[in-house]
């Protein structure tokens, strides 16, 4: 089920993405060959078995991975977790190992006195992504970037495997004192940009990144300038990182590189926790810091040398993201007589795709396959830039051509709103249909175990990993037009959890449910409502309650939005597309629970009408959930 085209589906977003290449059916078998069952005795458990049919849609050959890395599209953090070795049980976790074209996840192996190790489990990983860990079939050597044993991090760890999944110990470097002092004198350093307020320009924002930084789609000069275009606004939505703490680093990789001048560089990925003085804590922040010069650096023109750690950032071309979100809906609508109020319930998952450097034309997202209506199933999605839906001749007039998108809104997917289901990326006809959303789940007035029942039947998956294939060309304008094309960047996302149930969020009745409950201060809806639709609106009070989450997890308020919509004027009448758009975040602080005097903007110069007004109040937990409370107008 969709949700709205509305500022409901809009949002900043962060982290979460690593590269991936995709591999031919062919490769894919070749290469399972490291975790074929054995016939011997203590063969290996079920999940190292390859299910049959997966991997069949896979293209791209090693070839093309070879490329993308030459071209500098693999980013530097490939690797989000550590592998860590447990001295008492003798077990070596890695989280996933890339073995040729495959990949697989929750691998662990066992040791005996001599450090011997025997391989115990592994789980083929659909679609496949870059592991933590490499194995390379032709040399039998099993490559750990970093494995942490108890507090000491050692580095370039390798394994040769002897045969019968058996691994000798090979090399181990211990993490350099210097270099974990220099990465965390750094993250303090930055945390002390923070200590008492937020940094007052752009540049003094960016103080510690490279030249060539680059972290979800945006350079340093495309941040110092968002910054000093409205610096109150920044200052306003970052404040919640005054007084924040950076904890729990740990080093993921190390990498020495001879750079093409003959400069050199050390680069270091890096993950740790931020903790701020409101109660919440990013638990996955990563990063990757630099030394040296950072010359050869794709698509950067300014490289700096300096014997300074400084940031380089994640080297993302654009910002991908998957998350979890329930929402709450209050909907009055005037047009009718007499006029309706309503509430509704959602439970959705959004793909969450920004570019506002204007480097893809569309993305393709592929998930795991799953059982949807009783049947196996792989979603996908074609999802289209906004720079494409406001501008491109071939979508004048279909949904979702707003002429005022700006470039740093998220993608929207296209569908055939008719259809039960989202129409597959290589079927779908984004010329005919549009696009307008960016998410899907399941909206209800009863959010009961029927309800849960109905989202479940979805397919989507916690912990499933989603593969964004990046393209820069014109392949969205025909069916399947993407097939045969090179994607210029290929990440992947994980869904780390599912959005609460229904019944966990409304446990209590629905007057006393978990949402937060957003209200306009002295004013009925209809009053609000004719207020928001008026020539001159006057500015608005409000006042809201804090959820409460089913697993005691802390959510913040991480700011208000105003949004509305409305047909071009000239057209015809019922005719909403093309049209335009409005959305202005505003941002209370992270405890507030209140705002007096939100501006409420009037009708835009060439709009027709405001179709819908929307005012919402977004919670997070800093980790990719959010709950979300709005009250819309008609």
């Amino acid at each position: 089920m969709r949700g709205d085209g509305g500022g409901a589906q809009h949002g900043r977003q962060g982290g979460g993405g690593r590269v991936v290449h995709r591999v031919s059916d062919s490769a894919n078998r070749s290469e399972l060959a490291w975790y074929r069952p054995s016939p011997a005795p203590g063969a290996l458990p079920a999940p190292l078995r390859c299910r049959p049919g997966e991997g069949t849609t896979m293209k791209t050959t090693a070839s093309r991975l070879a490329l993308l890395g030459a071209l500098g599209v693999l980013p530097a953090l490939l690797q989000a977790q550590v592998s860590t070795y447990d001295a008492a049980t003798g077990v070596l976790t890695i989280p996933s190992v890339s073995v040729g074209a495959a990949s697989y996840e929750k691998v662990t192996l066992k040791s005996d006195a001599r450090l011997a190790f025997t391989l115990q489990a592994a789980t083929p990983q659909y679609p496949p992504a870059p592991g933590i860990a490499t194995y390379d079939a032709a040399t039998r050597l099993l490559t750990l970037p970093a494995v942490k044993v108890g507090a000491t991090t050692y580095l370039n760890v390798t394994l040769r495997d002897n045969g019968q999944y058996r691994f000798a110990l090979q090399s181990a470097t211990p993490l350099n004192a210097d270099t974990l002092a220099g990465v965390k004198a750094l993250l303090a350093a930055v945390d002390g940009q923070f200590a008492r307020q937020v940094p007052a320009s752009g540049v003094a924002s960016l103080q510690y990144a490279d030249a060539c930084y680059l972290h979800d789609g945006r350079s340093r000069d495309w941040l110092i300038a968002e910054t000093d275009a409205d610096p109150a606004a920044v200052q306003a939505r970052d404040a919640y990182r005054i007084g924040q703490e950076t904890t729990n680093v740990q080093v993921l990789a190390e990498r020495r590189v001879v750079n093409g001048d003959g400069s050199t560089r050390t680069e270091v990925d890096v993950q740790y926790e931020q903790r701020f003085k409101d109660g919440s804590t990013d638990r996955n922040v990563r990063q990757t810091l630099v030394t040296g010069s950072t010359y050869g650096t794709p698509r950067c023109t300014t490289p700096q040398s300096d014997p300074s750690w400084r940031m380089l950032g994640d080297q993302r071309l654009v910002s991908v993201a998957v998350r979890a979100r329930n929402l709450r809906t209050e909907t009055y609508d005037g047009t009718r007589t007499p006029a309706q109020t309503s509430v509704s319930h959602r439970r959705e998952v959004r793909w969450m795709i920004t570019d506002p450097m204007g480097h893809a034309s569309y993305v393709i997202v592929t998930g795991p396959r799953v059982i949807f209506a009783g049947a196996p199933t792989r979603q996908t999605f074609k999802f289209l830039s906004p720079r494409i839906l406001r501008s491109a001749p071939e979508l004048a007039g279909k949904r979702g051509n707003y002429l005022n998108w700006r470039d740093e809104d998220t993608f929207r997917f296209c569908d055939v709103p008719t259809e039960s289901t989202p129409t597959p990326a290589a079927t779908v006809d984004c010329a005919a249909t549009g696009a307008s959303i960016d998410n899907w789940g399941w909206t209800t007035a009863t959010p009961d175990v029927q309800a849960d029942a109905k989202f479940a039947n979805l397919g989507l998956v916690a912990g499933a990993t989603y593969l964004f294939e990046v393209y820069d060309d014109d392949g969205w304008k025909t069916v399947n037009g993407h097939a045969g094309r090179a994607p210029i960047a290929t990440y992947t996302a994980v869904l780390d959890k599912l959005p609460y149930k229904f019944v966990e969020m409304v446990s209590s009745g629905p007057q006393g449910d978990r949402y937060p409950r957003l209200g306009i201060s002295g004013s009925s809806l209809a009053q609000a409502r004719a207020n928001a639709m008026s020539a001159a609106p006057a500015p608005i009070n409000l006042v809201w309650t804090m959820p409460s989450s089913p697993d005691n997890a802390v959510f913040r308020v991480a700011r208000l939005h105003e949004f509305f919509a409305g047909p071009k004027r000239g057209n015809a009448a019922g005719v909403l597309s093309p049209g335009y758009r409005y959305l202005k975040a505003s941002y209370p602080g992270s405890m507030a629970s209140s705002f007096s005097g939100l501006p409420v903007t009037a009708q835009l110069p060439d709009m027709a009408s405001k179709s819908n007004v929307e005012f919402a109040l977004h919670y997070i937990d800093r980790n990719d959930n959010e709950i979300f409370d709005n009250i819309i107008l008609r």
